[in-house]
Parts: structure tokens; sequence; C-alpha cells
């Protein structure tokens, strides 16, 4: 019975040793990393200065206008890092770019333009085992579409091509696509523009600490892109 009673009091004190070891390693690993800006990322920024692209803070509300402001100065000394990094803080959970290229064909009645529309999706572990970590995701929706030059009606829309990549995430981390759901593109009555949404599911792998060969994950976690195109 004493020797139970030992082997118990072991095991209680071992728990407690892994508990604050993983707490303090994630503390490690969130203050070393430094959000790194990508090219998709750099893209959709681009569009959102040029205009054609809009900024949305966590409660879903438009804050382009005051995101230009605040960020115009730092985005022409080209430190996208620093943006990527002021977006995390402020709490904006997605900016979004649009892309329109319209072929030269005087020709035809019938043009086919090419679209490529990207949403940034920023996310953040809430609680443990990382908590406060953060990462993000690019959703690119791409293809074309044919529409009555003399009308500017939309006549066609297949679907749209989807590309999802992860960044940020750090060298101990890695994110998986569980799931992606796009609806059919609704053409509006007017037949000017097409609207559909993408679903994301993801996961992220994560180590645990002190346990060889054990990985853990977060999530899942899931974000919906809205896209709509304009002729």
């Amino acid at each position: 019975m004493a020797k139970m009673k030992k082997l118990f009091a072991m095991f209680l004190t071992l728990c407690l040793i892994f508990s604050f070891s993983t707490t303090a390693f994630a503390s490690s690993v969130d203050e070393r990393e430094v959000p790194v800006a990508s090219a998709d990322f750099k893209r959709v920024c681009d569009q959102v200065f040029e205009g054609k692209g809009e900024v949305y803070n966590a409660n879903g509300i438009d804050i382009t206008n005051s995101f230009l402001t605040r960020y115009n100065a730092i985005y022409q000394s080209g430190n996208y890092d620093a943006i990527l990094s002021g977006c995390f803080k402020e709490g904006i959970s997605q900016l979004t770019g649009h892309k329109n290229i319209v072929p030269d064909v005087t020709t035809r009645t019938v043009l086919h333009p090419q679209y490529e529309e990207s949403v940034v999706h920023l996310v953040k572990q809430n609680g443990f085992p990382y908590d406060g970590k953060s990462w993000y995701l690019v959703v690119t929706a791409t293809g074309s579409y044919g529409y009555q030059d003399s009308t500017n009606e939309i006549i066609d829309f297949p679907s749209p091509t989807i590309n999802v990549s992860f960044s940020d995430l750090g060298a101990l981390f890695s994110g998986s696509l569980d799931s992606i759901r796009t609806t059919k593109p609704a053409i509006n009555s007017n037949k000017t523009s097409a609207s559909f949404t993408v679903t994301t599911t993801h996961t992220v792998s994560c180590p645990i600490q002190g346990v060889d060969y054990v990985t853990g994950t977060l999530g899942p976690f899931t974000n919906v892109s809205n896209f709509t195109i304009e002729v």
C-alpha cells in the first residue's frame, strides 16, 4: 500500500512538471516568432492600397478607410511585415483583394475575362496549450466567365478554381486543409455580377513538449470566404 502511494505521488509530480514545461515552451515559441508577409499577403495588400480590396475587423465590419490611413506610411516604406503584425495586434479578421483581367478583344461580342479574387484570413489560437499562437491562410479563387459585350450581361459563369495556402505557422507547426466546399456561382437578377462562397476547415499540428513522437492538434478552424465578381 505504501509503495502504491509513493508511485501515485511520483505520477502527480510528473504531471505538474509536464504541464508547466508545456506552458513555458508555448510562450517561448510565440515570443520567438515574428509574422512574415508571404508573396500572397503582399499581393492582396497591394490590391487593397490600389483601391481594389477591403479590410474587415473581427466583427465583420468594413474598416478599409481607417486601415489605409493608419498604414499608408508603412506601406509606402514597403514594410509588409509590420502591416501583417499590426493586423494581428488589432484583431483584423481578413483582407480581400480583387483582380479582373479583361482581354483586348474588339471583334467578338462575347468576352471571356479572367478574374482572381483573394481573401486573407487571420487566425489565432485561444487557450491551452498555445494561447495567442497566430497564423494566416489565403483563399484564392480564379477563373473566367462569359458576358455579352453589347449588353454587359453575364451569360456563363463556370465554377472557379480554388487555392488555399498557409503562412506564418513557424517551423514547429504544420497546417492541413480538412475540407473545402464551394457553392455554385449565382448570377444576380441584372446579370451584372456573380457570387459564390468558399468554406474551408483546417487543423494545425503542434508538438507536445516532453513527449517524443507525439503530435497534438489545434482546431478545427472554419473560415468563410465570400466572393462577388462584377462585369
